[in-house]
């Protein structure tokens, strides 16, 4: 008992314990800053790493959005200067697709194939620009329907109307007519899905008004063309041409229109991340 205690209360052992007391942080300050160290540049790495993917997307959103409007563009003016490499065909009374069957037809089936080339860089463009949510992943495969629409509206020409006014279908005219009623129809619902993930996205808010308009126009106009050429089918003396044309040219705008947004998009914020950087 007596030499516990004399160890107990021995200064040189209170000294040790002291020193173990008061000196043991700075044993394991140079392990734990190590491992705070590793952490910490752990986490910027992985900062660094999804700042660069988002940078990466956003340029490659950027150059889809370009190819998207420069495709349907393209098919836009195709189907411009086919009037006046068919002048025989009344604009007023023939469908854009009557050109494909005359004169330097394969012009406008190219076109076809074209406008769908570019939509569907659309899709993915709109998939790599706009944020994650309810509605996306619907609007992308609807327009990847519009693509198949008019990609399959070129590789199948339809048929010419005869004298009488009746067509004669053949394979190539149903498919063509199933293309259409397929894009005409993926194209009305994917309007309506835009504009409500438009007005949720910060970045394309500016664009979902237009696209809510154009959402109730594109049924209208669907129906307006499709009851001029039942009254007064294609080559009859109608005005069925005339309301295709109606119908196509805010089409053709608002296809162009997404692609120059997304490039403006990548746009503003390269510059915000520069001024920030600044």
């Amino acid at each position: 008992v007596t030499q516990a205690a004399q160890c107990e209360g021995s200064p040189a052992t209170i000294s040790q314990l002291e020193s173990a007391f008061l000196f043991w942080p700075l044993i394991l300050k140079r392990p734990i800053s190590g491992l705070i160290g590793h952490m910490t540049s752990g986490n910027q790495s992985q900062r660094g790493v999804a700042m660069s993917s988002q940078t990466d997307g956003r340029r490659l959103a950027s150059t889809l959005g370009t190819l998207g409007a420069a495709g349907v563009s393209y098919f836009a003016l195709t189907f411009l200067a086919m009037h006046f490499i068919q002048p025989e065909l009344n604009p007023l009374d023939h469908n854009g697709s009557d050109y494909a069957v005359g004169r330097l037809g394969w012009l406008m089936s190219l076109g076809f194939v074209v406008a769908g080339t570019g939509t569907l860089a659309l899709a993915a463009g709109l998939y790599k620009s706009l944020l994650p949510g309810k509605g996306v992943r619907a609007a992308v495969l609807l327009l990847m329907l519009v693509a198949l629409g008019f990609v399959g509206s070129g590789v199948f020409p339809t048929d010419v109307p005869l004298a009488d006014g009746t067509v004669g279908y053949t394979f190539s005219g149903k498919m063509h007519a199933v293309s259409g009623f397929v894009l005409f129809l993926s194209l009305i619902t994917v309007a309506f899905v835009l504009a409500r993930v438009f007005a949720r996205d910060a970045n394309w808010q500016t664009t979902a008004t237009i696209t809510r308009w154009f959402a109730w126009f594109v049924p209208l106009g669907f129906v307006g063309a499709m009851t001029a050429a039942i009254l007064h089918p294609p080559g009859t003396g109608g005005v069925a041409g005339l309301m295709q044309r109606i119908f196509l040219a805010p089409v053709f705008a608002w296809f162009i229109l997404m692609g120059v947004r997304m490039r403006r998009i990548e746009s503003a914020l390269r510059g915000s991340t520069g001024r920030s950087a600044v």
